[in-house]
């Protein structure tokens, strides 16, 4: 019996330290599993903490003392830079300038010895600009402008928000996509960006002069028109018509002591450099194709049907109309900074009407129409569909009067379609205006203008592509307005 007791006092003790051993592993894992969850859990606090830091340096970048200066919160943002204490631990924020959409917040958490860091970069390609960011007319804004007004009984349609110093509060803006609009007043158009590119002047030329056209006169100035261009004409009252197959070889001035001149372009090619000019007339091109660029100076020119392998350049009026116009300006190299270039000493107008053309840009433009003057007003009339593929910061249309004087933009007396920023800028306080008319179409992208937009007809969508890919610049040419900071997209780094 004796040895039975001795058996189940062994198996007792042996049960005991099992149980023992079982607690002791089962206290070390539990210890392990709350360190760890301790561990993690101060990662993650550290991770939110730095998370606060970046949202605190963009509102401070963005909001802080929105209404009293162009910069919210800072003009030297070299010295940028945030240390707060926040919920038991503590972030710490710096900006360091990089490069275009390369400047980076960095933003490091801290939570009981744990430390984590996020790091983003910044938008911002507006070269030659104050400041960094980009400028607040482009953050998202189907509409940025002086004022928001309507003519009419109705307005028109706006899918995207509203920025301007006019209080919509009590209007209905019909939405076709239900996407609210933040109808901002508060903001102040005297920090408004302006266009920095200056677009490339006409080359300097000898002109070769032509007046009166063929009269006999032996060779020398005034040159004799159809003797240099063998089968073109001058028709002896005025108009100066270029035979099918005449190439340009140098730079033809063609007038008219009497009067205006007429120039008539037919198939012709114009070796790269050389200019059509006229002190006091017209050059038009109807059903013709048009070899490297069609650069014209001193005269209107219109295109009715015409193929232009290159870009069209004018010091003054240009139009669109009749048949639609082919305009292919990737077809030869050139500086050129849009398909369609008003650069002018005075008042320019573009015109486009009757039918949409077809517009090819190349990868280096700025935009689809440039209408720019350093001496005059300048407008855009667009009554025909201006809807060329656009890419990186192109635009699609813009009006910039460097003087005193306005710049206007109407859309739509034919249900225009249209795609791209649209901006409208008069220097030295004068107007730039933008109107969507009551047959106005589908209008894609923004409108930008330092004065009043007028939305009577049409449906305005925000394009949101500039948006969805880092790789797009937001209108490089543009400098000054006020500044926002967004993130670049994907650029979101945790460490």
């Amino acid at each position: 019996m004796s040895n039975n007791k001795g058996v189940a006092m062994i198996v007792a003790v042996v049960m005991a330290m099992i149980f023992l051993m079982l607690v002791i592993a089962v206290s070390a894992i539990s210890t392990s599993a709350y360190k760890k969850a301790h561990f993690y859990k101060d990662r993650a606090i550290a991770l939110n903490l730095a998370e606060a830091g970046i949202a605190d340096a963009l509102y401070r970048m963005n909001y802080k003392n929105y209404s009293t200066a162009t910069f919210a919160y800072f003009n030297d943002i070299d010295n940028f830079h945030i240390d707060e204490d926040f919920a038991g631990g503590s972030y710490q924020v710096v900006y360091t300038q990089v490069g275009a959409n390369e400047d980076t917040i960095e933003s490091t958490g801290k939570h009981k010895g744990r430390m984590r860091k996020i790091i983003i970069k910044v938008r911002g390609t507006n070269s030659g600009g104050v400041g960094d960011g980009i400028a607040e007319a482009f953050n998202k804004h189907a509409v940025y402008a002086g004022t928001v007004v309507k003519t009419g009984g109705t307005w028109g349609t706006v899918d995207g928000n509203i920025a301007s110093t006019t209080d919509l509060s009590g209007e209905t803006i019909p939405t076709s996509n239900g996407n609210s609009k933040i109808q901002d007043t508060n903001i102040d158009n005297t920090y408004f960006p302006s266009l920095i590119l200056t677009p490339t002047a006409l080359p300097s030329v000898v002109w070769v002069t032509y007046t009166e056209g063929d009269t006999g006169v032996p060779d020398g100035a005034p040159y004799d028109f159809d003797g240099a261009y063998g089968a073109s004409t001058y028709d002896g009252a005025g108009t100066y018509t270029f035979a099918n197959g005449a190439t340009i070889a140098n730079s033809p001035k063609l007038n008219r002591s009497a009067g205006a001149a007429t120039i008539i372009l037919n198939d012709v090619t114009i070796n790269v450099g050389q200019v059509i000019g006229t002190d006091n007339g017209s050059i038009s091109a109807t059903n013709s194709t048009i070899t490297n660029d069609l650069i014209v100076s001193g005269g209107a020119l219109t295109l009715d049907g015409a193929t232009v392998n290159g870009r069209v350049v004018c010091d003054n009026d240009i139009t669109l109309s009749g048949a639609a116009s082919t305009i292919d300006a990737s077809a030869t190299a050139s500086t050129y900074e849009a398909p369609i270039l008003a650069n002018a000493g005075g008042d320019a107008d573009i015109i486009i009407q009757d039918n949409a053309p077809d517009i090819t840009l190349d990868s280096g433009q700025e935009a689809v129409v440039i209408a720019y003057s350093n001496g005059g007003a300048v407008t855009v009339t667009v009554n025909a569909n201006l809807t060329p593929t656009l890419s990186g910061g192109q635009a699609g249309i813009i009006a910039f009067a460097d003087s005193a004087n306005n710049a206007t933009i109407t859309i739509g007396t034919a249900a225009a379609d249209v795609n791209g920023l649209i901006y409208a800028y008069g220097n030295s306080g004068n107007d730039g205006d933008i109107t969507l008319d009551a047959s106005a179409g589908d209008i894609s992208g923004a409108l930008v203008a330092c004065d009043a937009v007028t939305l009577d007809g049409g449906t305005l969508t925000w394009d949101s592509s500039r948006y969805k890919s880092s790789s797009y610049p937001l209108y490089a040419n543009f400098s000054g307005g006020r500044r926002v900071y967004l993130p670049v997209i994907g650029s979101w780094k945790e460490e």
